[in-house]
């Protein structure tokens, strides 16, 4: 999926650590015990997305990063602020795709093709239902092949923010 899924994926995380902080304290849930659970989940998620080793299997990893996304998905998050809320949550299923479909696929029942059939059909699954996802949660989205996925993400959340009339404080370099 990527030549080198653990910088990607770690580039993405990084891209959604300003912007939780920024969610977190313009919804007024910084301070909360909720808000406090939640950041602890995101640096214990970023570091297990850190040691991920590309290629190698993620379900440990996927489960910290699903932990984080449970916690900030129950968050007492103001409606106003739903379209900058669904843009972490896509970030995060990019996140996870990236480690999903940078692990080694599930093994293929015999006689249904070579290893490499069945690593490329696992990246076109993945990949497939990430961008389905994606689009669910922050309609128009458009991936650009030669665009890190931090800055990318960094960009929706900009112009969103923007065109939300949101406080310019909430966008992100």
């Amino acid at each position: 999926m990527c030549k080198n899924g653990t910088a990607t994926a770690v580039d993405l995380m990084k891209g959604i650590e300003p912007t939780l902080t920024n969610i977190l304290s313009s919804s007024g849930v910084a301070g909360t015990p909720a808000g406090q659970t939640v950041e602890t989940e995101f640096n214990a998620a970023l570091e297990a997305v850190q040691n991920w080793k590309h290629g190698t299997p993620a379900q440990d990893v996927m489960q910290v990063v699903q932990d984080f996304e449970k916690g900030f998905g129950a968050l007492p998050i103001s409606p106003d602020y739903k379209v900058l809320a669904d843009i972490v949550a896509g970030g995060l299923a990019g996140v996870l795709a990236i480690l999903e479909g940078n692990s080694p696929a599930p093994a293929a029942a015999e006689g249904e093709g070579a290893h490499e059939e069945t690593q490329a059909h696992h990246v076109a699954v993945v990949a497939s239902g990430a961008f389905a996802r994606i689009q669910s949660l922050v309609p128009g989205f458009k991936p650009k092949v030669f665009t890190g996925a931090g800055k990318q993400y960094k960009d929706t959340w900009n112009n969103a923010v923007d065109k939300g009339g949101f406080p310019s404080a909430l966008k992100v370099g």
